[in-house]
């Protein structure tokens, strides 16, 4: 048995691969572009989230939630303030401002 090589396929990729098993089925498909069965019929069940992460020009599920985004609201604003007033700002006073932040406010 021979390994497989794991592909990465675009969301433009992917709704061309589901237009084509729509006007073929996904038989063809599978044979025309070389892919698994099975991974067709997953991404025909997630279409819509692909025509919209396709939009919105993001990755079906990515982006990471902010653990503390009213830290980081915080942390934001002292920075922008620094380099208004003309003051250098290096990423070792920004790692020594969170950490003063986590422990004192939240």
């Amino acid at each position: 048995m021979s390994p497989t090589k794991c592909k990465s396929y675009t969301v433009k990729q992917k709704l061309k691969i589901i237009s084509k098993a729509k006007e073929t089925s996904n038989k063809e498909a599978v044979h025309i572009f070389g892919i698994d069965y099975s991974q067709v019929s997953r991404w025909q069940k997630k279409e819509k989230k692909l025509e919209e992460a396709m939009r919105s020009c993001q990755s079906v599920g990515s982006g990471r939630k902010a653990t503390y985004s009213l830290t980081e609201e915080v942390l934001s604003q002292w920075i922008v303030q620094l380099y208004q007033d003309g003051i250098i700002v290096t990423l070792f006073a920004i790692k020594l401002k969170i950490v003063e932040l986590l422990r004192t406010r939240f």
